[in-house]
């Protein structure tokens, strides 16, 4: 994947929402619905989460060893410049899954 936002997890779930959608029968009124209560759901979720990310203030582990251990960690991928907890995938990923689940299997028991 060369695009950047495919990393994001708003662009993904966004992705696993058309896939989904594409294979049900929910019509095109639902579907506008969804990806409104999808996209508004994760904009709140973003405002939520990163407030409590800078409320708790968790370091991560390449900063805990820096100023604790005075470790210099190299990790493989990038670490971000903001703290740790709570998790912003695992937030939006709640979220989104609740969403999609929502219109998709209340579209499957009518």
């Amino acid at each position: 994947i060369s695009n950047v936002r495919a990393v994001t997890p708003p662009w993904r779930w966004n992705q696993i929402a058309i896939e989904s959608v594409l294979r049900s029968d929910i019509g095109d009124g639902k579907t506008l619905e969804l990806f409104a209560q999808l996209n508004i759901g994760m904009t709140d979720t973003f405002v939520a989460t990163w407030n409590a990310k800078y409320h708790y203030w968790t370091m991560r582990p390449i900063t805990a060893a820096k100023k604790l251990l005075n470790l210099e960690l190299k990790p493989m991928v990038l670490t971000p410049p903001f703290p740790s907890y709570p998790s912003g995938h695992a937030a939006f990923s709640a979220c989104a899954a609740t969403v999609i689940s929502q219109y998709l299997l209340a579209n499957r028991a009518s």
